[in-house]
């Protein structure tokens, strides 16, 4: 069925349109509420969009701050250019650890490189524990609808009829028990898996930390139960200091779900004293890099003074000097202020 007749299909779905239309409601009206809780929030967005843009400008310099960051406290960061290359990383780190069960946190670059059809043909077992994306894996993998809630164009009968047909439960009608159900189901893969898989909402240079944004805790119990960790991640999403983060955290939850603030904000750093753990971050998005690499350089320069370009070891401790320690203060006032003491503090506390 092509494109046209699909959409034709669709849009004459009453389930499917009510569904819609209940979500819409909830997105639009619940943003427009919380932004009014900044006294200025183009401001923000403004300063938000100049993070971003800092960030790309200097995007090469960026990430091999992140890596030198995260390497120093015990992670190993990897490159892919392409998705199967993501696969393979993956299936290796597996494979080199005897991994038999993995466990995921939402992760979208996971998503467009099908991580887990390429898991499931290694012979090894995956499941994902954002309940949204659960809700469509154990439903023949169906396509996620929307980046937030991959399932919201489900109904609450749609899926308790799943559950009760994947699950051989009786049929729960209630949306606390479905959520219960669905919990203590998990609950027995987190504490079995090998290996917990990961999404990056940012990536944090000068700590070489990732954080995860979730509003089920499941990324938390994902990086920190199983004995192996990966975060998978596209480059555009470094950004260079955790006062940056303080600031991108109050437009986040604000124009995806409309919520000031997450309900769990969680900062990972690998310690190198935890041996018995291993952490990767897999970066997707390299042959981008190596496009702009020139161009980024050239930027560079005009930032940094010429005794500061040199070489390319000499331009990074420069630029490390150049991110004052005295900004995670201000991060951290700022983040308490904010309710961002989880974020903050387990960042800074390393």
């Amino acid at each position: 069925m092509h494109f046209k007749a699909r959409a034709h299909d669709k849009l004459n779905d009453e389930v499917l349109q009510g569904n819609l239309v209940k979500i819409k409601g909830k997105f639009v009206a619940k943003r427009r509420e919380s932004i009014l809780e900044l006294d200025d929030f183009e401001g923000t967005r403004d300063a938000g969009k100049a993070i971003r843009q800092r960030a790309l400008d200097n995007l090469d310099v960026w990430l091999e701050i992140f890596e030198a960051s995260a390497t120093a406290r015990g992670a190993t960061v990897l490159w892919a250019q392409t998705p199967a290359d993501v696969n393979a990383l993956v299936l290796d780190i597996a494979a080199r650890h005897g991994v038999g069960k993995i466990i995921k946190s939402k992760s979208m670059v996971s998503e467009e490189s099908a991580l887990d059809h390429a898991i499931e043909a290694a012979g090894l077992t995956v499941v994902e524990t954002d309940l949204g994306e659960y809700i469509l894996q154990i439903n023949d993998y169906e396509p996620p609808s929307h980046i937030i809630g991959p399932a919201l164009h489900k109904s609450k009968e749609e899926v308790a009829d799943l559950f009760h047909k994947a699950h051989g439960t009786p049929r729960k009608t209630g949306i606390e028990e479905l959520c219960l159900e669905a919990r203590g189901v998990l609950r027995g893969h987190y504490l079995t898996a090998d290996m917990g898989i990961s999404g990056g909402n940012f990536l944090v240079a000068e700590t070489g930390s990732v954080v995860l944004v979730t509003n089920e805790g499941n990324a938390t119990l994902a990086t920190t139960l199983p004995k192996v960790h990966v975060a998978i991640s596209g480059i555009e999403k470094i950004v260079p200091t955790l006062e940056d983060v303080a600031t991108l955290m109050r437009l986040l939850g604000r124009s995806s779900t409309g919520q000031s603030i997450s309900a769990n904000v969680v900062s990972v750093r690998r310690l190198a004293s935890r041996s018995a753990c291993d952490c990767s971050l897999v970066r997707s998005g390299l042959s981008r890099l190596a496009a702009a690499a020139d161009a980024v350089r050239e930027e560079l320069k005009l930032v940094l003074s010429p005794a500061e370009t040199g070489d390319h070891d000499r331009l990074l401790a420069a630029v490390r000097e150049r991110l004052a320690h005295a900004a995670f203060e201000a991060a951290w006032a700022e983040g308490r202020a904010l309710g961002l003491d989880r974020a903050v503090a387990y960042a800074l506390s390393g």
